[in-house]
C-alpha cells in the first residue's frame, strides 16, 4: 500500500511540473513541446504502472483463504479462543 502512495505522489508532482512551461520563443516552445511529449509519455507509462499495480495487489488479497475452524470457536471478544461464542 506504501509502493501505492508514493507513487500516486510522484505521478501528481510530475503533472504539476509539467503544466508550467511557458515561453514566447518558437524555438523554445517547440522544444518544450517536445519535453512535454516525452513527460506525458512518462506519466502514461505511471498511470498505466500504477493501474498494474493496483489490480495486481487486489487480486493478491482476493487469493488469500478463509481459514476459520470447523468448530466456530474463533475467539472474537472473548478471553480465550476455546470459548464459544
Amino acid at each position: 500500500m506504501l509502493y501505492f502512495i508514493l507513487f500516486f505522489i510522484f505521478t501528481c508532482y510530475s503533472l504539476s511540473k509539467s503544466l508550467n512551461y511557458e515561453t514566447s520563443n518558437f524555438k523554445l516552445q517547440t522544444s518544450n513541446f517536445k519535453l512535454q511529449t516525452s513527460n506525458f509519455k512518462l506519466q502514461t507509462s505511471n498511470f498505466k504502472l500504477l493501474i498494474f499495480l493496483a489490480f495486481f495487489s487486489n487480486q493478491l488479497m482476493a487469493q488469500t483463504p478463509n481459514t476459520l475452524p470447523l468448530t466456530g470457536n474463533v475467539g472474537v471478544g472473548t478471553t480465550s479462543p476455546n470459548t464459544k461464542l
